[in-house]
């Protein structure tokens, strides 16, 4: 593992607890990662909390660069997911998902407001049935789009932009 970190990897996955001591015992790591250092997700930050890494994320971040962005990725937000927050995030923007009670003649009423869609289509036809998608009008406000690589995101922004429809990526 420490021939991979000093070829100074474009990202690095690991569990706190081994990531803290990775840039404690490995000075050019730990300059690495204070010079270059982007972005933080913390996948399933609820249990990663649970399993008694909060101490170990905290002194994670004093390795970090001043900027950097956060991500805390959880299925539920609990206390001691909104006290790391603290720690982790500045100004952060919260994206809560919600599905409408069925139940509720209120919730019924309304429209949904999140739709997922998966295809599975031959990668030739992928960016035109993108744009047949937009140009029919079935996505209404703003969307997000997956793709494979950054590549791929640059390539569709691209291909978005002959048809003078806005995207970023």
């Amino acid at each position: 593992q420490d021939a991979m970190l000093r070829d100074g990897p474009t990202l690095i996955v690991a569990t706190p607890a081994s990531l803290l001591y990775f840039l404690k015992s490995n000075t050019t790591l730990k300059k690495m990662v204070k010079a270059s250092v982007e972005t933080l997700v913390v996948d399933e930050a609820d249990l990663v909390l649970s399993f008694g890494y909060s101490q170990d994320i905290s002194e994670i971040m004093k390795h970090l660069p001043k900027i950097c962005q956060g991500m805390l990725l959880s299925a539920t937000l609990s206390p001691e997911l909104q006290a790391l927050k603290q720690v982790v995030l500045h100004s952060p923007a919260i994206i809560k998902l919600e599905e409408d009670d069925e139940d509720d003649s209120t919730n019924s009423k309304k429209k949904k407001q999140l739709s997922q869609f998966y295809l599975p289509l031959p990668r030739k036809d992928k960016n035109l049935v993108l744009y047949v998608f937009l140009k029919l009008g079935l996505l209404k406000g703003k969307g997000l789009f997956f793709v494979n690589t950054t590549d791929a995101a640059y390539g569709l922004k691209l291909f978005f932009e002959q048809f003078y429809i806005c995207s970023a990526v």
